[in-house]
Order: C-alpha cells, then sequence, then structure tokens
C-alpha cells in the first residue's frame, strides 16, 4: 500500500485479477491484502490458543493488529468503492495509496 505514481496504482487490472509481472503471474492486489487479514487473524488465534505449542509472546500488540486490520479494511473498501462506483460517472481509473 504504497503506491506513489501511476505505475505504482491500484487499478481494474491489478486489483482483482491475476497480474503477469516480469514473466511470472501473482495474485491481484486485493488477494494480497486480503491474505494479510487472514494472517493477522491466524497470528492472533495462535497466540490465544496455543494448543500444543509452547506459549510465545505476540509479536506485535492487539492495538498494532487492530490498527493494521483497520487500515488493511479501509484501503479495500475505499478501493471498492473508487473502482467500482454506484454511479458509473465517478469511477476512477488508479488508485494511489502513498502515505
Amino acid at each position: 500500500m504504497n503506491g506513489r505514481h501511476k505505475g505504482e496504482s491500484i487499478n481494474g487490472n491489478n486489483w482483482n485479477n491475476l497480474v503477469e509481472m516480469e514473466g511470472k503471474v501473482t495474485k491481484g492486489k486485493k488477494s494480497v491484502l486480503e491474505d494479510m487479514l487472514k494472517i493477522i487473524e491466524l497470528t492472533e488465534e495462535c497466540h490465544r490458543n496455543p494448543g500444543k505449542r509452547r506459549i510465545m509472546a505476540a509479536f506485535a500488540s492487539d492495538t498494532t493488529l487492530d490498527g493494521w486490520r483497520l487500515s488493511i479494511r479501509s484501503t479495500i473498501d475505499l478501493t471498492e468503492e473508487l473502482l467500482n462506483p454506484k454511479n458509473p460517472l465517478e469511477k476512477y481509473d488508479f488508485v494511489l495509496t502513498a502515505k
């Protein structure tokens, strides 16, 4: 989530679809963000319910994980709204996500 120019942007082609870059096919950017949400959930679950694993300290605080989750979900929701608006006249060609 650090696109600073159009070449790094999120657009209709690389948001939902598989993308070919430098001869490799990769997931769309939305899938990558959704995978990160799953990793955050898995991290929390492993920390809260270690099962037979040794109890380990979490690598990030609950507040940090909540902040990451909020940032990722907001990026997904806002990008969806900008690329696929209810009113077709409000559609954007690309979205930059740099801070």
